[in-house]
């Protein structure tokens, strides 16, 4: 399985919890290492898988200018895939309650 397969199997996969159940540090953790990995390779594609799970360019430009910690580029994009994955669940119980 290669980098981009991975990655989007570890956000398919805490997409499909009810999010009480996901330890979000691990998902975190392993997203910055397959980011950074294929940020290396082929940005355009990761750029193109913010896109397909709905990771706000806005979010990602701001993210990526204000890095006081100087966190590497994975890790700031893990941390908005994994704030984004929380709104979806979020979302889902909301509207699944109604």
């Amino acid at each position: 399985m290669d980098n981009e397969s991975r990655l989007l199997a570890i956000i398919s996969e805490s997409s499909n919890k009810d999010g009480q159940s996901i330890d979000w540090e691990a998902v975190q953790q392993q997203l910055t290492v397959f980011l950074d990995e294929m940020i290396t390779v082929d940005f355009n594609r990761v750029l193109t898988i913010l896109y397909r799970i709905d990771v706000s360019e806005v979010k990602v430009k701001k993210a990526l200018n204000e890095n006081p910690d100087n966190k590497s580029v994975g890790a700031i994009l893990a941390q908005l895939i994994v704030d984004r994955q929380k709104e979806k669940i979020k979302f889902r119980q909301q509207f699944s309650k109604e």
